[in-house]
C-alpha cells in the first residue's frame, strides 16, 4: 500500500513540475485547491474502502472444520 501512496503523489506532482517549467515558474497554479483536496480524499480512501469491503469473518462451515479449534482464540 505504501508504493501506491508514493505513486499517487508522484502522479499529482509531476504535472505541476512540468507546468511550472512551462509557465516560467510564475507561481500560477495548474489545479485549484478544491481539486487537490478531492484528489487526496478520493485516492487515499480508495485502498482503505477496497480492503474494508473485502474483509470477512472466519466461518467454520465455509473455511472447513479445522478452524473450529482456533475460533475461540481468534475472537478473544
Amino acid at each position: 500500500m505504501i508504493p501506491y501512496f508514493f505513486y499517487k503523489n508522484l502522479v499529482m506532482t509531476m504535472p505541476l513540475c512540468f507546468y511550472a517549467f512551462f509557465v516560467g515558474f510564475s507561481g500560477f497554479t495548474l489545479y485549484e485547491d478544491f481539486y487537490i483536496a478531492l484528489y487526496n480524499l478520493v485516492f487515499t480512501n480508495q485502498p482503505l474502502l477496497y480492503r474494508a469491503f473485502l474483509d470477512f469473518d472466519v466461518s467454520p462451515t465455509r473455511d472447513g472444520g479445522y478452524m473450529t479449534k482456533y475460533l475461540p482464540s481468534l475472537y478473544y
